[in-house]
């Protein structure tokens, strides 16, 4: 399943993207990854991480489009781009 997100929230020094709980139970049912997509950067998370979450809010929220009732689960964004781009700068300091 692939998600975009307009935005992301700021909790204890770290980036988290916030994703509806039908969305991630949906993923976790089917036993498929969750791409969630913000500006042209995108972080995939496998199976079995989507799994894993963290819930900073456990507010239950209502959907305004068909009422669904719904939480938000809560991900540490690390976009693919970036996760290269820090691997690299390790090896760097590692072998450099």
């Amino acid at each position: 399943m692939t998600i975009k997100i307009s935005k992301l929230f700021f909790h204890q020094g770290r980036l988290y993207a916030s994703i509806r709980s039908h969305k991630v139970e949906k993923c976790v049912r089917k036993g498929e990854p969750l791409t969630i997509i913000l500006k042209g950067e995108k972080m995939t998370l496998k199976p079995w991480q989507v799994m894993y979450y963290e819930q900073f809010t456990p507010d239950t929220f209502k959907s305004k489009v068909g009422g669904k009732d719904y939480k938000l689960y809560d991900y540490f964004w690390s976009p693919e781009e970036n996760t290269d781009e820090l691997r690299k700068l390790a090896e760097l300091q590692v072998f450099g």
